[in-house]
């Protein structure tokens, strides 16, 4: 029985990260395939690419990490915890460049100072994505703490 428990949690761990990954790539492959088609805010695919780059990266070492069961050092940990920085660092300024562009319409032309849809929504999405994950990572974070305490 325990041994069911720990074979479907790591299949739900495994989907995950392969979740995770396909978001990353969809990401990535959105922001090359529409670079220059955000005219109206041409750094919207710029953040699509190193974002998806970025989460690509840090979930593929994550799996590597976490299937081949290796404890991270402390080199490793410090450079996480950097690469962490930078994508919140990176997550503020895609924020600022998605909010601050008012909505494409619908049939948003990309020619003079549209956006193509397609990134303008990808954008978006991620960012609302990110936001909600953090938020409730962090409240889950607090109420582990809070409740830990006791």
């Amino acid at each position: 029985m325990a041994q069911d428990d720990g074979e479907k949690r790591g299949l739900a761990v495994c989907c995950l990260y392969i979740i995770a990954l396909a978001f990353a790539a969809t990401f990535l492959s959105i922001g090359f395939v529409y670079l220059h088609r955000c005219p109206l805010e041409p750094l919207i695919p710029v953040f699509l690419i190193v974002y998806g780059f970025t989460a690509g990266f840090f979930v593929a070492t994550d799996m590597v990490f976490w299937m081949c069961d290796i404890s991270a050092s402390t080199v490793v940990m410090v450079i996480r915890a950097i690469g962490a920085l930078f994508g919140f660092a990176w997550m503020i300024a895609g924020c600022v460049w998605v909010f601050r562009t008012d909505r494409p319409p619908p049939n948003a032309t990309v020619e003079g100072n549209g956006c193509d849809p397609v990134v303008y929504n990808a954008a978006y999405v991620l960012v609302i994505l990110a936001l909600i994950s953090w938020g409730t990572s962090i409240l889950g974070k607090l109420c582990s703490c809070l409740c830990g305490s006791r």
